[in-house]
């Protein structure tokens, strides 16, 4: 299939814990990360979209199954040895992130990947660099950039 949008990013596990709630309300390795939103919507746009991304082998079959059954959707996936993590501490008002675990860089995957249309290099967490953005520059007319990976920080904690 060639695809009208490649989506450069993470597949994500989300554990989250909403902290405002008594008691606790605690979800584990939720379905998460820029790809699995964008496979909302490209399908009602009719888009042919393939999403280049790296989980571990860790990753629930399942959801590889339901991503595996959107219609017009191709998964390239490079398998690393742990999925990217992060623990949500969700209150009322504010969010705070933890990263857990990361999956294996994407540049030199990416390189092997054919061009389509349009991009969207959409990082959780420096999953990409200057490569990868070099590459969707030469091989797409259009190009979407969310910075929220290249700009996230972590500390000691």
């Amino acid at each position: 299939m060639s695809a009208d949008l490649n989506v450069i990013s993470h597949l994500v596990l989300d554990d989250k814990e909403f902290l405002d709630v008594k008691p606790v309300k605690r979800e584990k390795s939720v379905l998460g990360g820029p790809p699995a939103y964008a496979t909302m919507v490209t399908p009602l746009l009719s888009l042919k979209t393939k999403i280049i991304t790296s989980v571990g082998k860790d990753f629930p079959e399942a959801y590889l199954h339901y991503l595996s059954s959107i219609n017009r959707l191709e998964l390239e996936i490079l398998i690393s040895e742990e999925s990217t993590k992060f623990l949500h501490k969700i209150y009322t008002y504010k969010r705070t992130m933890f990263l857990l675990a990361q999956a294996d860089s994407l540049d030199e995957f990416v390189e092997e990947q054919k061009g389509a249309k349009a991009c969207l290099i959409s990082p959780v967490f420096r999953e990409i660099s200057n490569i990868s953005v070099k590459w969707a520059k030469n091989n797409h007319e259009y190009i979407g950039l969310d910075v929220q990976g290249l700009v996230r920080n972590t500390d000691r904690n």
